[in-house]
């Protein structure tokens, strides 16, 4: 599994969102390769195997759980969510 990030250095959420997936993939003993790249983006985006599953606004994830509150388009993604969005994925391969 490849799991891409894009991330703003600057941001210190930015930050604690990059800790937490390389701390929930390293916990959990996922075999996956985080590719990074360090770019001025408002929110996180999160690929998984070269597929957007968390993007601004979230967009992508709302597809992926339609239940889950996504009326604003400037919510930053919680862990929750890329927990979420990466149990998902697993369980699909």
């Amino acid at each position: 599994m490849e799991i891409g990030l894009v991330y703003s250095g600057k941001d210190p959420r930015h930050a604690q969102t990059r800790a937490f997936l390389k701390q929930f993939v390293k916990e959990r003993g996922i075999l996956a390769n985080i590719v990074e790249s360090d770019q001025p983006v408002a929110t996180p985006i999160l690929t998984i195997d070269g597929c957007t599953v968390l993007e601004s606004g979230l967009k992508a994830l709302k597809a992926m759980t339609p239940s889950m509150e996504t009326t604003s388009t400037k919510r930053f993604p919680s862990k929750e969510d890329i927990a979420r969005a990466i149990e998902k994925s697993i369980w699909c391969l």
